[in-house]
């Protein structure tokens, strides 16, 4: 009874060494694709001091998204290279695309909060489509 507590109860054995925390820096990351709404958000950034780094997604040499950009090792420990991510919508990159899926896999292991610049309610992001006689019309 008392081994199966100690397992219930998460003790770990003799010598194992707990997960160590990542490292996040205080960085953002901004993927332009040159919406204003991007601007927006990157405006706001700049004025408020926050650190980013910006991804203009029309520039044929810039860095590929992968796992190796967004996160390395430094010392054995972990680390996320930004503390936010800012997308122009919520699939800049495609779905299912390589790059689309590092960012996913990076904000998800990492627990990195993402803003999208601009989006609709779609099932997409979670939401259902506008519908009925609130569609397109104001009061």
């Amino acid at each position: 009874m008392t081994a199966a507590g100690m397992i219930t109860a998460g003790a770990a054995a003799p010598g194992a060494a707990a997960a160590e925390e990542p490292r996040i820096d205080l960085k953002v990351l901004v993927v332009d694709n040159g919406d204003s709404t991007v601007k927006a958000v990157t405006a706001q950034l700049k004025s408020t001091g926050v650190p980013y780094t910006t991804v203009d997604m029309s520039d044929s040499g810039r860095p590929t998204i992968t796992a190796a950009f967004l996160s390395d090792t430094v010392s054995g420990r972990p680390r996320a290279k930004f503390q936010g991510v800012v997308r122009p919508n919520e699939a800049p990159f495609g779905a299912g695309s390589a790059e689309q899926t590092a960012l996913e896999t990076y904000e998800r292991t990492y627990g990195i909060p993402q803003v999208d610049a601009y989006t609709w309610a779609h099932p997409g992001v979670g939401l259902d489509y506008t519908e009925g006689s609130w569609l397109g019309r104001h009061s």
